[in-house]
């Protein structure tokens, strides 16, 4: 009977280590699928001004769906709404980011000046924010790639971007 007791609790620790083992092993596989990358989810090569591109979704507001794609040495950022409308897409490489002329905010999108690739048009110079709007602004995305931040206006979704 005590042999029988041992053998028991040799076979409950030996499956709970193998519980243990295969949770960390499964869990590993799903952080490189996810994250493997700094947080900025699947490496997207194709899908850009999709309403669903195969990228992960890594908004932090469940109103949004923030991508981000990578193609050619240039990483892309693409801001939806959940019914997929695209709202803005940045680009960047390096430190330099330049907004995409797609999407119905893009006039309302606002790039660092150090960071901004500029032709010197009012298109590509969107009004700067003021403190106001400043405080108004909530952080939906953030990755080592991009920053973003969204308030609401009477005239539509603001954003901020930045590396």
């Amino acid at each position: 009977m005590q042999g029988e007791g041992k053998i028991m609790k040799n076979a409950k620790n030996w499956l709970m280590a193998f519980c243990v083992v295969a949770g960390m092993l499964s869990s590993g596989m799903a952080m490189a699928q996810c994250c493997a990358n700094g947080g900025v989810g699947v490496h997207a090569m194709t899908g850009l001004g999709d309403s669903n591109p195969k990228a992960a979704n890594l908004t932090m507001d469940p109103s949004l769906a923030i991508y981000e794609l990578h193609r050619d040495g240039v990483t892309y950022l693409q801001i939806n709404d959940v019914t997929g409308v695209v709202h803005a897409v940045v680009a960047r490489v390096d430190n330099a980011l330049w907004t995409l002329p797609m999407g119905k905010d893009v006039e309302r999108v606002v790039l660092p000046a150090a960071n901004r690739i500029s032709a010197g048009t009012s298109s590509n110079n969107p009004p700067m924010f003021d403190s106001t709007q400043r405080d108004q602004a909530r952080l939906v995305y953030k990755t080592k790639n991009f920053t973003v931040f969204n308030w609401r206006e009477a005239t539509g979704e603001h954003w901020i971007v930045s590396p």
